[in-house]
């Protein structure tokens, strides 16, 4: 991945430095001038013009900091930029020291650290050098005035500015102090220190400040008004940021270091999520630069080195050697401490991907072919210790113990391992991979395996078609297996059912160590992307019976092989057809397994067969187990009814001679052609009769499974305790079967399935269950079964896809159960009325809200007349009806019934159950979308205190309530109160849910909110560009949280000044918006009122006024006339007026919403001083009177007098209120 991603950006904004001017002392020809002179005088005489040439040279001063190591790579990739781009004669870098400390020299050295060099050498007097300085201004030279020379020295002859690798959000952290400024050039080249400079903030007196020196971020945006300032192209000021060559000696006193604690605190409260995520995966592993880019890179392959940079100035690492030769040898570790407490955050897949990765680099350096996987191997930690070196041993030994179990147990034998001896040259084993076990005595298929390992193509999925049992699923077992050490990764997906397919991915998913996501299909395009970069691997998609089946989900970049009974594949790929055995690997296996039989007798025992390789194996094996002859069999085939399949005699055999396998078998054979956990089985130990005392004695039930294995009538897999049946046995069985008792073994496997749920479907650690006894529950058709217990496994399992965000397989099966049920049972069956509850909640999560609304409304209906208002099935469907009538904009409807819901509850639960409180949130929520802010405090406080009493101050539930009480805040308009709360409140989150969790995004998006209202721009419009980002990768530019965090994201960067990009975010979210919610909704016309106001500020003043007008229409039939967002609008719609020249208009509404403000929202909300500030603005303009400084001087009371907002104001600018509508 390139360091720098937008290189092509950075060069069209430099591309204007590209320009010539004349030569004082070369010349060349000039053929037109000399043609003409000879044409004049007959004389050949040659005129010359001056060369053009290049009209700058460039210096690239590099801080060589201990600090800049991580930015190596980038700060080579931009000098490779500045030579490709051909705009200076010369482009040479020089390095300076910019850890020097005070009273030391500074001294500049060429590229490769060569010779010292005065910095008076950089100085040019001709003025014809532009010097750029690459740093993050960290060092101590930055700030103990060593550095403040050279820059005054330099810019007294050529333009100079800073190249500050750093986001601007870290920039508070940096030696100098950075000033906002305006900057105007004097002509092309102008020296800094003839730059008309003028501080932004009137209060800043930069007399004897010293020379500005431009600080720019490597960033488009950044570069293109500084390069109209040094080509003199610009008009008139450049707004920007400097630092000042006479503000570089602070000469402050260093408080104590605070403590490794106390740094990994302030981390975790500042960092931004990338990079405490980072800080987590490196805790995982021996700190090295190169192992860092490498954990980087693998766990988190869209960061950015600003992430990593992030790590290193959070004084959480140390230099542990210090005299390495290489920048690259260096290693560094945890201040101590700080590694115990971060592992308490990483998950386990992540953990061992990380020291997979991390393993094979090492071992690769060291020359050593040991592999981490044999680690957790018995006997082997010798191995690794002596393979990986003590740094890595140190370091796996602590995150192995942490994950405990088998883990723990590879820890203990690495910790008993003396370290420093040689690196091992031993070949280790590959890993081991989950795939299906190997089928026994596998012989032959050469030609076919050939043909698999040539065909297999990063372009094209290689596909095995044949006929059942023509052994497609063994021949792909044994391609993965035998193939597997040329792979990284070998993935196996059952791909005969759409819901079991996107659960595979969803383990691949954790496997990869992707982030989880609620949403199916992102994890889909998330796992195929993560493929695109993960290496070699192989994937194989087993039992494909649609066409379209794998639509969309077969990814590129590494080797695919899909198994299907179709005759023809639908796209491109590389057929090759399994047909029947070749007669000769017929005859070897069935000799292999009857070693008694001679190669005529097995080549006619094949003939019988037709080679068919299902018949061969399982002839083989009872040929074995009967010590039968080659005509004992034929004579036994003979005897069977014409058509039988071949093993049909050894079933009946089984009813005759082994009950107890008969028995197993006539159950198997009515569940699917798929791998059946034991213990499933045994599940059903209280089924009456013969079959439950088979059942319930595991040894007796192996015996019977053995029976089964040994004559190949299902392959057991003792090693995983999975037994399967093929799919051609289970049909024989079924024919053989008279109908009642297929009918008794079909009603006995509901109830074994049945007894097998696991319950608790929304637990993670269930999931597997499930996902197992889906094909199962499906073959029995358990939907039409009467028995309860199997009737709450299938909502159990529409509830299981739910939860793991397959929401479209969720609303698939909930519909068709309860089409199915309503047929069976009554319509206001209790059951069918919970599957109706499950419909809704998919829809919901697919976007149809309005659909959920209708589920949902009759089912309370329903629930309400059979079970009344007060159960709980009633009051646990109304939670949901009161979402979607907030979600669909009707919020007096929901507010009315979640205050009855909220009422009954304290009724039946008393008000400390969780869920008394959790409908008391729901009331809170409906308060906010009304604009009630301080009644929703009220009820929000008081959840708070009673969680924090029963559950602790830490808990999940106490966070998400406390979440809430923040947005109370921000209504209210109290943003310092907020900001630190939610401040403190991050870090917790992060850590008990993930930084991915919905919760934690919407905290994100109020920090931002509050950090905005605080005049901390820069860290909101850092925080919310990383938001938008996550919210959209996990789930979706469309979804509620992802359009709000670009609602949030547009109001920032307004006040950044970045319109172009305001207005596009802007523009794009409330089209979405408009689309999916409609024009009428809270949500959509909050996004008018912010559009309008981006639209105002690019000079679309018209379209502005246009749009707040009929919002403000519309919000006063829906909000009516006092809602928070309806007076928010008439506050920017008397701005619009001021604006189109209409100043007695704009008066009038500025003045009556002012005094509506101060009561509905208060008189100090900001709000109301903004609306109360434009109108002091509008008394001027239209009576003269001024009262504009008593409104400065209350929002400045408020907000602060160096706020933005308030510097604004005292320049005479009129404000604005944007809004935030809260989450539903």
């Amino acid at each position: 991945m390139p360091a720098l991603p937008n290189a092509s950006a950075l060069g069209r904004a430099l591309r204007p430095l590209k320009r010539t001017v004349s030569s004082t002392d070369e010349t060349r020809l000039d053929e037109v001038a000399t043609a003409d002179h000879i044409a004049d005088t007959g004389l050949l005489v040659p005129r010359t013009r001056p060369e053009p040439r290049r009209w700058l040279d460039l210096a690239l001063v590099v801080d060589d900091s201990r600090s800049m190591v991580v930015w190596r790579r980038t700060i080579a990739e931009f000098r490779e930029l500045l030579v490709r781009l051909g705009a200076f004669r010369d482009v040479r870098t020089w390095r300076f020291d910019g850890d020097t400390p005070a009273g030391g020299r500074l001294v500049l050295s060429g590229a490769a650290k060569g010779a010292v060099h005065d910095v008076r050498e950089l100085a040019d007097p001709g003025g014809e050098r532009l010097v750029l300085v690459a740093s993050d201004c960290v060092g101590d030279a930055w700030s103990n005035g060593v550095l403040g020379g050279a820059l005054a020295l330099w810019s007294a002859m050529s333009p100079v500015a800073v190249v500050q690798v750093l986001p601007q959000r870290l920039w508070e952290g940096c030696g100098p102090d950075f000033t906002r400024v305006r900057l105007r050039g004097r002509g092309p080249a102008t020296p800094n220190r003839l730059v008309d400079v003028k501080a932004v903030d009137p209060d800043d007196d930069l007399t004897g400040a010293g020379v500005p020196v431009p600080v720019l971020e490597l960033e488009p945006r950044w570069l293109v008004p500084w390069v109209a300032l040094v080509t003199g192209s610009g008009t008139g000021w450049f707004s920007g940021t400097a630092m000042f060559t006479g503000r570089m000696d602070r000469q402050e006193h260093e408080p104590p270091p605070p403590s490794p604690e106390e740094r990994l605190r302030r981390f975790r409260l500042r960092a931004s999520t990338t990079a405490y995520r980072l800080a987590v995966h490196l805790a995982c592993a021996p700190l090295s630069l190169p192992v860092m880019r490498l954990v980087q890179h693998t766990m988190l392959p869209s960061s950015r080195p600003a992430h990593l940079a992030e790590v290193f100035l959070s004084g959480l690492l140390q230099v542990v050697d210090a005299d390495a030769a290489d920048v690259d040898d260096l290693r560094f570790d945890f201040e101590p401490g700080v590694r115990d407490e971060l592992l308490s955050e990483v998950g386990r897949h992540e953990a061992l991907q990380v020291l997979a990765k991390v393993s094979d680099f090492v071992t690769r350096r060291l020359g050593s072919p040991f592999d981490f996987n044999a680690l957790l191997t018995d006997g082997r930690a010798a191995e690794a210790g002596a393979a990986l070196g003590p740094p890595f041993a140190e370091v796996a030994h602590d995150v192995l113990q942490r994950l405990g179990g088998r883990y723990a147990e590879a820890a203990a034998r690495l910790r008993a391992v003396p370290t420093g001896t040689a690196p091992s040259s031993v070949l280790q084993e590959t890993p081991r991979h989950e795939l299906p076990p190997l089928t026994p005595g596998f012989i032959g298929r050469a030609d076919i395996l050939d043909a698999v390992r040539r065909s297999l193509s990063d372009d094209v999925p290689l596909v095995l078609v044949g006929a059942g049992g023509m052994g497609k699923t063994s021949l792909a077992v044994q391609c993965a297996h035998r193939f597997r050490e040329d792979y990284d990764l070998v993935w196996w997906m059952a791909a005969d059912d759409q819901s079991l397919l996107r659960a595979s991915f969803v383990d691949l998913a954790a496997h990869l160590g992707l982030p989880p996501s609620s949403d199916v299909p992102r994890t889909v395009r998330d796992v195929l992307a993560a493929l695109r970069a993960t290496g070699r691997w192989l994937l194989v998609f087993d039992d494909v019976r649609e066409p379209g089946a794998l639509h969309g989900l077969i990814p590129t970049g590494g080797h695919v092989v899909i198994t299907t009974r179709l005759r023809t594949w639908p796209g491109p790929a590389r057929v090759v057809p399994v047909p029947e055995l070749a007669r000769a690997e017929s005859v070897v296996l069935l000799c292999a397994q009857a070693d008694w039989l001679g190669p005529e007798d097995a080549d006619q025992v094949a003939a019988a067969l037709r080679d068919h390789p299902l018949a061969v194996r399982h002839a083989g094996a009872w040929l074995a187990e009967m010590r039968l002859t080659a005509v004992d069999y034929l004579e036994s085939l003979s005897a069977a009814p014409s058509g039988s399949a071949p093993w049909t005699v050894a079933i009946q055999a089984l009813r005759r001679h082994a009950p107890d396998a008969a028995l197993v078998l006539d159950l198997c054979s009515v569940l699917a052609d798929a791998p059946l956990p034991i213990d499933v089985l045994a599940a059903g130990q209280d089924l009456p009769g013969p079959l439950g005392d088979v059942l319930r004695d595991r040894s007796r039930l192996l015996r019977a499974l053995g029976e089964l294995d040994r004559v190949a009538l299902a392959q057991l897999d003792v090693d995983v305790d999975r037994v399967r049946v093929h799919g051609l046995v289970q049909d024989t069985v079924r024919e053989l079967l008279p109908a009642p008792e297929c009918e008794a073994a079909t009603a006995a496997a509901r109830s074994v399935l049945a007894a097998a749920n696991p319950g608790e479907p929304d637990e993670p650690h269930n999931w597997p269950r499930y996902r197992e006894l889906a094909p199962h529950t499906a073959a029995v058709d358990l939907v039409v079964a009467e028995e309860r217990q199997a009737r709450v496994l299938v909502l159990d399992h529409i509830r299981h896809l739910y939860a793991i965000g397959d929401y479209e397989g969720s609303l698939d099966m909930g519909r068709a159960t309860v089409h199915r049920w309503r047929e069976l049972w009554d319509r206001n069956e209790e059951l069918t009325l919970l599957a109706c509850r499950l419909v809704a909640n998919a829809m919901r999560e697919l976007g149809d809200v309005a659909g959920a609304g209708e589920w949902d409304q009759e089912t309370f209906r329903r629930l309400t007349e059979v079970f009344g208002a007060d159960h709980s099935h009633t009051l646990t469907v109304a939670n949901g009806l009161g979402a979607d009538l907030r979600a669909l904009g009707r919020v007096d409807e929901a507010v009315a019934l979640d205050r009855d819901t909220l009422r009954r509850h304290r009724r039946k639960w008393g008000d400390n159950h969780n869920r008394t409180l959790r409908a008391a949130i729901n009331v809170a929520v409906d308060l906010r979308l009304l604009g009630r802010f301080t009644e929703a405090r009220a009820i929000d406080l008081d959840v708070v205190r009673r969680r924090r009493e029963m559950y602790g101050a830490e808990d999940p539930r106490t966070l998400f309530a406390t979440s809430n009480l923040v947005r109370d805040l921000i209504g209210l308009g109290a943003y310092r109160e907020a900001l630190r709360i939610q401040e403190d409140l991050l870090p917790l989150m992060r850590a008990r849910l993930g930084p991915h969790h919905n919760h934690v995004l919407l905290a994100i998006r109020n920090l931002v909110i509050a950090l905005r209202g605080t005049g901390r721009y820069a860290q909101a419009r850092e925080l919310g560009k990383e938001n938008v980002i996550t919210c959209e990768w996990r789930l979706g530019p469309r979804h509620e949280y992802s359009l709000a965090a670009s609602m949030t994201l547009g109001n920032v960067l307004r006040r950044t000044g970045e319109l172009e990009d305001a207005l596009g975010i802007g523009e794009r979210a409330y089209r979405r918006m408009t689309r999916d919610a409609g024009p009428r909704h809270p949500f959509t016309l909050a996004g008018a009122i912010n559009t309008a106001l981006l639209r105002r500020a690019a000079g679309q003043v018209e379209p502005a006024y246009e749009l707040d007008l009929a919002t403000s229409r519309a919000l006063r039939e829906v909000g009516g006339a006092d809602h928070p967002m309806t007076l928010a609008c008439e506050v920017n719609l008397s701005s619009d007026l001021a604006f189109l020249g209409y100043p007695e208009q704009a008066a009038e509404l500025s003045a009556s919403t002012s005094p509506r403000l101060a009561q509905v929202l208060g008189a100090d909300h900001p709000h109301t001083l903004v609306c109360a500030f434009n109108a002091a603005v509008d008394r001027i303009a239209v009576s003269g009177e001024n009262r504009m400084a008593e409104a400065v001087a209350d929002l400045a009371r408020v907000l602060g007098a160096r706020h933005p907002e308030v510097v604004l104001a005292a320049a005479g600018r009129r404000l604005d209120c944007d809004v935030e509508p809260p989450p539903t």
